[in-house]
């Protein structure tokens, strides 16, 4: 029987940037699909067609960003069945360039909370957030509600402050903090808007605090601790971290990653925690950032994870995805054993979820 891959109907949004052109027109050009060079980097290689894809859907994808349908892609990686199967480079991009991962990079930091909570230096997602920073106290616009926040409220963007990004007008909007020299300071103040846990805005200004508490808790800066427990072990070398905060250098809140390195991040989820035989986070963390927490419109969100949801034959699927602005996506689908690593220079703009559509048009349908 064929099987189909049906998302929800936040594929919509990604598909109406596709309606002023037919789709499958194919354009001519000279394209020939080539298997991944094999380099020291901890990638075994493969071809499509060995680990069960059709090439064909995805030499269509391929001449379609060659030939600028698709806007401004910067890199196209799939691993499938823990293998390196394809890669491509666009627009002037190849394998070395670093991309900013913008935040997708939040997902990044759910890993490095997870670790903090294996390794014994946060207790739980229970922790309360504010006892651990006693120089904002007293806090403005204190409350009860205000004084339970917890990690776990932060990491499923449901504390309740008067915190969101999506609303010019919100008092802890991640543009407006950034205009501080300390961003914790104006957020910790800020009113409570909700009861926490009752209602989901996106708010980064969380993350960065979550940040903060990874260096108040382990005794090591954010980007150290990460270091020595995330990309040491996965053998990424080559990054950078992004400050946005002025005068800050030991609190980063974006990290910069190749589009093999950023395959690494989604196939240590898919491989429940382990990469190379090492237990790098515990599996229990894996599965507690993929359940289903809070929402955002029709899309469950996780633990800084998004969670789209579709059907194969009628059953229920999940492809589990960071993302970030101008089109940076890791996309984990543990039902195809799929890992797809997708970067693009589209930010601030409806272009940015071009990388949805060529996983849900292209990727996914190429498994059958």
């Amino acid at each position: 029987m064929k099987q189909t891959f049906l998302i929800t109907a936040t594929l919509a949004l990604c598909l109406a940037l596709s309606t002023c052109k037919q789709l499958f027109q194919e354009p001519k050009l000279d394209y020939d699909y080539k298997v991944p060079e094999l380099i020291n980097d901890g990638w075994e290689t493969s071809t499509l067609s060995a680990e069960g894809m059709r090439v064909t859907p995805i030499d269509s994808m391929t001449r379609l960003i060659l030939t600028d349908y698709f806007k401004n892609i910067h890199s196209v990686v799939i691993i499938k069945n823990n293998k390196l199967v394809y890669e491509n480079y666009f627009n002037g991009y190849d394998r070395d360039m670093l991309h900013n991962l913008y935040s997708a990079s939040k997902s990044f930091t759910s890993a490095v909370v997870g670790l903090a909570i294996d390794k014994d230096f946060i207790p739980d997602t229970n922790e309360r957030i504010f006892p651990h920073f006693p120089e904002y106290t007293p806090l403005p616009n204190d409350s009860p509600e205000k004084q339970s926040i917890t990690v776990r409220h932060l990491l499923t963007m449901s504390s309740g402050l008067s915190c969101n990004d999506w609303d010019a007008g919100s008092p802890a909007a991640e543009e407006k903090l950034y205009k501080n020299k300390d961003v914790l300071k104006p957020l910790f103040g800020v009113p409570m808007a909700y009861v926490p846990d009752s209602v989901t805005q996106y708010c980064s200004g969380g993350v960065i605090t979550l940040s903060n508490l990874i260096s108040k808790t382990t005794g090591q800066d954010y980007g150290a601790f990460a270091k020595q427990y995330i990309l040491d072990p996965l053998g990424i070398q080559n990054y950078k971290w992004n400050f946005r905060e002025k005068n800050r250098t030991d609190r980063p809140d974006q990290i910069f990653l190749r589009p093999r390195d950023m395959a690494k991040f989604g196939q240590l989820y898919m491989n429940n925690g382990i990469w190379q035989g090492q237990q790098i986070i515990s599996k229990d963390w894996i599965v507690a950032s993929w359940k289903p927490h809070t929402k955002f419109g029709p899309v469950e969100y996780g633990f800084l994870w998004w969670l789209y949801s579709g059907t194969i034959n009628g059953e229920k699927t999940y492809v589990y995805t960071a993302q970030g602005n101008g089109g940076q996506y890791i996309f984990v689908m543990p039902t195809l054993n799929l890992v797809v690593a997708i970067t693009g220079g589209n930010i601030n703009s409806p272009y940015s979820e071009q990388g949805r559509t060529l996983m849900y048009k292209f990727i996914i349908p190429s498994n059958f």
